[in-house]
């Protein structure tokens, strides 16, 4: 990561506001966004914990929350966010952008 801020800096004739404006600060939305959205699929009020003595992975699966976004957004993600469970449950056999008829 460093290495690439480097050549960036470098690549950017030694402008740090481009740098930051074209890297950083997508980096830290990119990133804000993926753990916000992980986060809300697997967490809920209503979500059992399980502890190693009675986890199952099919239990386990049906404790993850699908969540709808809308405007556009679940089918930029392939519609991950809104067939989250399917995607636990058959993660080896269906592709995310054929969740919606699954």
């Amino acid at each position: 990561v460093l290495g690439f801020l480097l050549s960036s800096y470098v690549f950017f004739d030694y402008n740090l506001i481009d740098v930051g404006y074209y890297y950083i600060v997508p980096w830290i939305i990119f990133g804000w966004w993926l753990i916000s959205v992980t986060y809300l699929q697997h967490h809920d009020p209503n979500t059992l914990v399980y502890d190693d003595k009675n986890w199952k992975f099919v239990d386990s699966a049906f404790e993850t929350v699908d969540r709808k976004f809308g405007y556009g957004i679940d089918t930029l993600h392939h519609h991950i966010t809104d067939g989250h469970v399917v995607h636990h449950l058959f993660f080896t056999k269906i592709p995310h952008y054929n969740l919606p008829l699954a």
